[in-house]
């Protein structure tokens, strides 16, 4: 037997972790979608921007237990209607999105993306990023 057949299982595990730990970096690529750190956001909201849109797509509950002050919460499983029928108001907007980690974020900035909204960010560690940092929430 050779290497490959004596450590496959190793070497598909591998695999499929290095997809999974850079699934977002290939997708923000791949669809051009932009990735800003807590503290970028944190910058952008406090210049009050009246174009600048932040919404958290984690559940209700995660939001309940906090979020960030001028976030509006959408779930995932809602985001895309939501913005669909809503296409004109968010058209002009720059649409920063964020979740606990990243990953769920990142999938609808892609959805968000495919309706031909331009101005999509996703908040690189999510939450959880913004935790670490200490950064405010309410």
């Amino acid at each position: 037997m050779n290497y490959l057949q004596i450590h496959q299982n190793e070497i598909v595990f591998a695999l499929i972790m290095f997809i999974f730990l850079f699934k977002n970096y290939f997708i923000s690529k791949i669809y051009k979608i932009k990735m800003f750190n807590v503290k970028e956001l944190n910058n952008i909201l406090s210049n009050n921007n009246e174009e600048d849109l932040l919404i958290d797509v984690r559940t209700p509950q995660e939001y309940s237990r906090g979020h960030i002050e001028k976030s509006k919460n959408i779930e995932l499983r809602n985001i895309t209607e939501h913005i669909k029928s809503n296409l004109k108001k968010y058209d002009k907007k720059n649409i920063y999105l964020i979740c606990q980690s990243g990953s769920r974020s990142m999938n609808a900035a892609l959805n968000i993306k495919k309706l031909g909204i331009k101005n999509v960010y996703n908040i690189k560690g999510g939450m959880m990023r913004w935790h670490l940092n200490k950064l405010p929430i309410k």
